[in-house]
């Protein structure tokens, strides 16, 4: 996998599941153009560019898709990490499942 491919996390409000696998992705797996944000808590406008800059997006929960003003056919639907139960986005539990989620849909 192309390890500069610009990719968007997106999660409810952008400080546990979507900075989880922001991290995962950065830190573990060496991608660079990676970018951990709310879909809840981020303007529109801002929102949108986003879509439009990514290539690939992430979402926490697939619920989260109908928050995306565009960019819709960027997400990878096989990937989901469920409702934030964490509180912490280097939690054990957490980052297992983001590691299994990013496993089966080809981001090592």
């Amino acid at each position: 996998m192309n390890k500069k491919l610009r990719i968007l996390c997106v999660c409810q409000k952008g400080n546990v599941r979507s900075v989880g696998i922001a991290r995962r992705l950065k830190d573990k797996r060496h991608y660079r153009n990676v970018i951990a944000i709310g879909a809840e808590n981020t303007e529109e406008a801002t929102l949108a560019m986003l879509c439009d800059w990514a290539e690939l997006i992430l979402l926490a929960e697939p619920s989260l898709g109908s928050l995306l003003p565009r960019g819709t056919e960027k997400v990878v639907d096989e990937f989901t990490i469920g409702p934030d139960v964490y509180n912490n986005p280097i939690h054990t539990e957490l980052q297992s499942i983001i590691g299994e989620q990013l496993n089966g849909v080809g981001l090592k």
